[in-house]
């Protein structure tokens, strides 16, 4: 062998020994696409790697949020130094996650109900807003405490309040504007001021 084909033949080896040689190949097959066969527990499934043998089968934990596996589902799974993980969905299951993201948004679905519990407190902050939109919002509460600079409530049909007793504290002037009014009582009523002025 001449000299030059030495020299281009240990160009193309890596050199024996340098830290780092040969994990390349391995870092590749650390992650690869499967199959969820068996849905084992809330937190495993028995998988099977994609074009693997039937009978090539391992057990892989749930690592996605939100993820509810299904058989035949396609993931991608990862391999720990001592387990496997389903890092990632693919196909019409990453579709069916209630938990997505688009763009900067993360958004939450269900076909059903969602229903968020806590043993505490249940927080909502945005920076700049909170929006709740629905046919029909229900407040359910012991009490309920409002605090804001502006309040501006708008209905287009009735605004009705029924309660046991209704008190208005006012620091500075209290308007009302109607194109017809009516005040009612069915005992008296009392209209009490240094002046009243009537029409």
């Amino acid at each position: 062998m001449s000299t030059k084909t030495r020299r281009r033949t240990f160009a193309t080896q890596p050199p024996a020994g340098r830290p780092g040689a040969g994990r390349g190949a391995a870092r590749q097959t650390d992650v690869w696409r499967s199959e969820v066969v068996e849905v084992v527990d809330d937190d495993t499934v028995q998988v099977r790697r994609l074009g693997a043998a039937a009978s090539a089968l391992e057990l892989a934990e749930l690592s996605v949020l939100g993820y509810v596996p299904r058989p035949g589902d396609r993931v991608v799974v990862r391999r720990g130094a001592d387990a496997s993980f389903v890092v990632g969905v693919l196909g019409e299951a990453r579709r069916r996650s209630p938990v997505r993201q688009e763009g900067d948004d993360v958004v939450l679905s269900a076909p059903g109900r969602v229903v968020l519990r806590a043993g505490e407190s249940v927080e909502l902050r945005g920076a700049q807003s909170v929006i709740v939109e629905a046919p029909r919002l229900e407040t359910r509460a012991r009490r309920i405490f409002e605090a804001a600079e502006d309040v501006y409530r708008e209905a287009q049909g009735l605004s009705q309040t029924r309660a046991g007793r209704v008190r208005f504290l006012v620091e500075g002037a209290l308007q009302m504007f109607a194109r017809r009014t009516t005040l009612a009582s069915e005992e008296e009523t009392v209209v009490d001021g240094r002046r009243v002025l009537l029409g």
